[in-house]
């Protein structure tokens, strides 16, 4: 299992500062935010990643059961695929847009990877580690979502914390 959770962190500081739990309103959708509002979301993305992480870094145990694997990694993939939608709804400044869209299509990727993975899990629990190493480890999410941050990175948006 600790291979697991070495899997699992590196996905996830991969993600890290590129999702968000803020839902938009029409208005903050027709509205381009500015870039604190933007560096702000991202800020709470970060965040709410970090959450999760720690979650799923406390719940794979030795001991975790395949039930209790799958519940933590579909609790990953709901929140990836929810910050990716709200990235997808805002418009952000201009020079972060193309990068926002990206980062937006990786997070619901990376939700949908997530959960794929999730729905079959070995039920063996030795077989859950390896198996997330394979399966995640190919993972196309984290990659676009790397991409994105760096492009935001470029943009001035800097790491978020």
């Amino acid at each position: 299992m600790r291979a697991l959770v070495a899997v699992a962190l590196v996905l996830v500081l991969a993600a890290c500062g590129s999702t968000s739990s803020r839902s938009t309103s029409g208005t903050e959708a027709s509205a381009a935010l500015t870039k604190a509002a933007y560096q702000a979301m991202l800020k709470r993305a970060n965040a709410r990643v970090t959450k999760v992480e720690g979650a799923a870094e406390q719940g794979l145990s030795p001991g975790a059961t395949p039930a209790h694997v799958k519940a933590l990694v579909l609790a990953w993939a709901h929140t990836e695929t929810q910050l990716g939608r709200s990235f997808g709804s805002v418009r952000p400044p201009a020079n972060a847009a193309s990068a926002n869209a990206l980062l937006a299509r990786g997070e619901i990727a990376f939700g949908a990877e997530l959960a794929a993975a999730a729905n079959h899990l070995p039920q063996k629990t030795a077989a859950i580690g390896p198996y997330l190493q394979r399966v995640l480890g190919h993972a196309k999410g984290p990659g676009m979502i790397d991409r994105a941050l760096a492009k935001l990175k470029a943009g001035g948006y800097g790491q978020p914390g």
